[in-house]
Parts: C-alpha cells; structure tokens; sequence
C-alpha cells in the first residue's frame, strides 16, 4: 500500500502510528490493521464525493483533459480508504457527463467511469450510495439506476433512498441515518418557471424528471424519515440528507430556491444534521444564518451544509452570471460561507458518539502522476442540536 501523504496547514505528515510498547510503526507494516491505531475504533466512516463522471472515449472526447483529474482524486481517496476502510461512499452526483447516458447499451461507462477508477483500499468493495445529477438527468438516468441489478454496490434511486448504519463500539448504540433524494426531480419537477439549470441547453437537453406526485411524495418520506433524530432515551441517531443540488453555494451556479422554500423547512423542524451536495464544482461548508442581521450561530450547534462537487470536472471558484440577483440576496441574508476551496477534492467524514467530523480534502496543486497528495485544507465537527429543532415541545 502507498505512504498515504496529508498536509495539514502547509506542513507535510507522514502518518505513523503509536504501538503499544511506544515504538513508531509506519503505514502499512505487514501484520498490522493501521485502522485500529489511526482511527478512534467507535466510529464510522464513508466519502463524499461529486461531479466525477468526466467524459470517456469513444463516448465523449472533446474534454478527456479531465479525466487525469478524476484520476488524481480517486488515488487519494484511494489511500485514505486503505487507512479509513470506510463503510460507504456517499455519490452526490453527475456519475456521467455531460449528457448522461444515451440508453442501457452505454452503461459500460459507469464501469470505466468508475468500477475501473475508484479501487483504492476499499472504494471497490463498499456500497455507494448516487443521487442522481442534472446531467445525468440529461440522459437516460433509468439506465443508471438499472446498473445496480448488475453491480449491488450502485445504489441509486429511484426517489427517496434510507439506509441506517450502526456506528462501531458506540455506548449509546448510535446510528447514522442516510437520506438520498433525486434532485433532479426536487429542483426541476416544481410547477412554475423552472430552475436555470434545468432547461436544456445548446450542450445538454432538459432536465428529466418525475411527476409532480412523486414530488410530493419524497418530501413526506423525508419528514418520515427524520422522525427520530437526535438523542432521547432510546436511541441516538445522526440524521444526514444528500442531493445533488445544494440548498446554499457561494460557487457555480449557487443558492436553489426550490430546496430553499420546500427541502429546507422539512431539514430544520425535523432536526437534520448535514446536508451534503455536488453540482457546484468546488469543496464547501455553508452554515444558516438564523439571526438576519449578517452573523451566525457558531459551528456545530444546527444544520450544516456541504458541497462536494469537485470530483473531477471543471472547478467554480466563483457564482455564476446566470444566478438570480434576488436569490443572491436570499443567500445573503440566510447563509453564511464558512470554507469555500476551488481544488479538486473530496470529503472525509468520521462519525462517533459526540460528532460528525469533516475535513475538505483537496489535491495539492502540483500533484505529479506518480504520486499524489491530499490536504486537510478545512476541518469541522457537526454536534448534537442544543436547541430542540423547531416545532418540537
């Protein structure tokens, strides 16, 4: 196994790790699990990561320049997974660009795109769970979710997905309760003018979505769905909800208003920890701003929001022309920026008894094709609620 390589505010570790007599034992010593020592062994771990579906001859060849990019996240990831053995990948979205697929017949994509790519330590053996993307949506997104019957470790929709996982060696049986939505219908299958980024375009035609039913579904199962979350007598349970769009983005094509006036109402009565998204192509994390008057609560104590959208494709260092000056300043008034870093890169995501950690892992700018290094360029830790989410009694 590699040397995995972190850089932490500039300076380079070599990860070592402490035995128990006191002596030094590097990465990777035969005989040893280096999980044990590097990571609390109460916890659980998965990825985060999105925008990663670059375009694969004979498919698409007018942007293969990117492809050396997915390549380079996917490597470091790969090392992280080696030490982390995370129990799942959280895909939030944009698994094929930029057109999605044509039709069952190019689901050999998917497996160039990423059964070939993403088999570092145990990318390629832990389930990943997709939301689909508007460029998948684009295409033939059916096709994309039928790519699970031949590969069980694609998860992907249709709808509103659930999945509980138990957080190892917990004292209070935690539980990290995953939401997956399709977005795509969420923010495109509203009635009335439609989000910018779903009408088609002169690269991609319009944004598929389901009914206006199945709309309205999902938004009852995600009510359902955080019903519990929180710590009570019984049970402790984080509650984190992904799609592809993002609620808040100070980068690409930022804030959506349909997540902001139908999704996010649902997240905070009903206590949601996390939020992760793609769709902008760049690593945030983005808190509310309860107070309106410019600050925010400090870090941890509600909802937070995430973009991991920076998987491969082309970044957004910054908003784009086409977003609306009036949703701008909604964002303004309602969000707060806490880390925004323009790199290609991925989300690292610990998950014990006393918080959710994440770190923006981001390539190193002169990263050669023969070895590759990751930078912990930001770290925060999501904590319980200590205000009852509203609604509640």
């Amino acid at each position: 196994m590699p040397p995995l390589l972190v850089r932490l505010n500039g300076a380079l570790l070599v990860l070592v790790l402490l035995v128990a007599c006191g002596s030094l034992l590097l990465l990777g010593e035969p005989g040893r699990n280096p999980v044990r020592d590097q990571f609390d062994t109460a916890s659980l771990r998965f990825a985060v990561i999105g925008d990663w579906g670059v375009p694969r001859s004979p498919w698409e060849t007018a942007k293969l320049h990117m492809v050396p990019n997915q390549h380079a996240v996917a490597a470091v990831m790969g090392q992280w997974a080696a030490v982390a053995q995370p129990s799942f990948v959280l895909s939030t979205g944009d698994a094929a660009y930029p057109v999605g697929l044509r039709g069952p017949n190019e689901t050999s994509r998917l497996q160039a795109a990423w059964a070939d790519v993403y088999t570092g330590g145990n990318l390629g053996k832990v389930p990943w769970y997709n939301t689909e993307g508007n460029h998948d949506c684009a295409g033939d997104v059916a096709a994309q979710r039928a790519f699970g019957q031949t590969e069980p470790r694609w998860r992907m929709g249709p709808g509103f997905q659930q999945s509980e996982w138990a957080v190892p060696g917990s004292y209070h049986d935690t539980t990290v309760r995953l939401m997956v939505l399709d977005m795509c219908t969420m923010a495109c299958g509203r009635p009335g003018p439609p989000n910018f980024r779903c009408a088609a375009s002169a690269n991609m035609g319009a944004v598929r979505t389901d009914t206006v039913q199945a709309r309205a579904a999902m938004l009852v199962d995600l009510q359902r769905g955080l019903h519990g979350c929180g710590r009570d007598e019984g049970s402790w349970v984080w509650c984190v909800v992904a799609g592809h769009w993002p609620i808040f983005s100070f980068g690409g094509n930022g804030p959506t208003a349909e997540l902001i006036e139908d999704v996010l109402p649902i997240l905070r009565k009903g206590g949601a920890h996390a939020y992760f998204s793609g769709h902008d192509h760049n690593l945030q994390h983005i808190e509310l701003n309860d107070r309106g008057d410019g600050g925010a609560f400090g870090a941890g104590v509600q909802l937070q929001l995430f973009v991991s959208g920076a998987g491969g494709y082309t970044l957004h260092p910054e908003l784009k022309d086409e977003v609306p000056m009036d949703l701008r300043a909604t964002q303004e008034n309602m969000a707060v920026g806490r880390a925004k870093h323009v790199r290609h890169g991925f989300l690292a995501v610990t998950v014990d008894d006393k918080k959710i950690r994440v770190q923006l892992m981001a390539l190193e700018q002169q990263a050669s094709e023969g070895q590759q290094e990751a930078t912990v360029v930001y770290q925060t830790d999501v904590r319980w609620h200590t205000t009852l989410p509203e609604g509640s009694s």
